[in-house]
Order: structure tokens, then sequence, then C-alpha cells
């Protein structure tokens, strides 16, 4: 007995054979992680995109799609799915990238201009761990025990960060002026 073709796999599971699209799945599921894998350069990114490319050209296959083979679906499927999380990969971290730089700005409207661009160099130049304290203390309102609650470290130590990261500031606002 052969083997059923890709095409042939689709069409069952489309008339609900759950067992037509596993074996669909386990023949080309190895050869697109590894493409995606390449694209993404992250295991579980591409596991998730080559689950929604299945999903995606069950849905969408059909015979009219011309001569290419399920298999050559599958992998523009999946190269289209690979450029828009890029894309929104890439969207995501330029938003992040200008909070992080205009956060002043939106806490504090009205400031002078020269200060929130002195004050936001300066908040760039703190270890982590400050910057967080200030960001949490100052910007997020929190009590040092509630954003301790969330860094989940000794109240203490939250103060103290905060208080290194004042002294720091001070130090770096005195420098440029």
């Amino acid at each position: 007995m052969t083997e059923p073709t890709d095409a042939e796999l689709l069409l069952a599971h489309r008339a609900g054979d759950e067992a037509a699209f596993n074996a669909l799945y386990r023949r080309h599921r190895d050869r697109l992680f590894l493409y995606a894998r390449s694209r993404t350069r992250d295991d579980a990114a591409a596991e998730d995109l080559v689950h929604e490319a299945f999903l995606r050209a069950a849905q969408s296959w059909t015979s009219e799609k011309g001569a290419g083979s399920v298999a050559s679906f599958l992998f523009t499927v999946l190269h289209r799915l690979t450029i828009d999380r890029a894309r929104s990969e890439e969207a995501r971290r330029r938003t992040q990238q200008g909070l992080r730089e205009r956060w002043i700005e939106a806490a504090e409207p009205g400031i002078d201009p020269l200060a929130i661009d002195e004050l936001n160099r300066a908040l760039r130049a703190l270890p982590p761990e400050q910057m967080e304290a200030v960001v949490l203390h100052i910007y997020g309102g929190l009590t040092f025990v509630e954003a301790a609650e969330v860094v989940g470290i000794p109240a203490k130590t939250m103060m103290s960060r905060y208080a290194y990261a004042l002294d720091r500031l001070s130090e770096l606002m005195k420098g440029s002026g």
C-alpha cells in the first residue's frame, strides 16, 4: 500500500481525520522546525511558528494553489510567519526603546526639556537594579515594601538601591552641569 500524499492527508484532515493531520505533521515538522529555528534562533519561537504554519496551511491550502506541493506551501506560510514575527519583535523593541528614552516626559509633563535630556542621560547610566528602584518608587508610585515584593527582594535592599540611585544621579547631574 502506498503512502498517502500530503494533499490526500490534508483533505482527509478536513473531512475529520485527525490522524491524517498528525501524519502530515510528523512528515514535515523536523524540516520546518530547522528552517524556523534558522530564522528565529529561538527553539520555543520556532516550535510555535511551525505549529501555526500547520494550522494555517490546514485551513487555507487548496489544490488550486498551483503545482506546488503542500510542503512548499507549508514553507511559504512559515516564511511569512517568521517575517511577521521579526517585524513584530522589532516594533516592540523600538517601542520599548522609545519609552525608555522618553519615560520622564510622560511621567512629568511640563519639565524643562534640557533638564529632561540631562536626567534621561543620567538615568540610563544607573545600574539596572538602581533604575528599577527609581522607576518602581517614583514613577510607579509604589512604596518600598511594594516595590520589593515586585522584585522579590527585602524592603531594606530596595531602599538601599533607591538611596544609591539618588546619590549616583546627584553625582551625574552635578558632573553634567
